[in-house]
């Protein structure tokens, strides 16, 4: 029960940090997806992208991408 604890008290203190990391990650996945030629690798990074917009509505964090 300790190690969770300890688990949830690094996220909390560390959170903006593995957002951007996982930001980070995404964008070079995507970057690498594009200068590929081809269409199969697309689909998987569309899905990551997908999970991730998902998570960040049900969060409520703004989207300024939306019209």
């Amino acid at each position: 029960m300790e190690g969770l604890k300890n688990f949830a008290q690094f996220v909390v203190q560390h959170w903006g940090d593995i957002t951007m990391a996982i930001l980070a990650l995404v964008a070079l996945a995507e970057a690498i997806v594009r200068i590929t030629p081809t269409q199969s690798d697309d689909g998987a990074v569309e899905r990551i992208g997908s999970v991730i917009r998902k998570i960040l509505d049900f969060l409520k964090v703004p989207n300024n991408t939306k019209q």
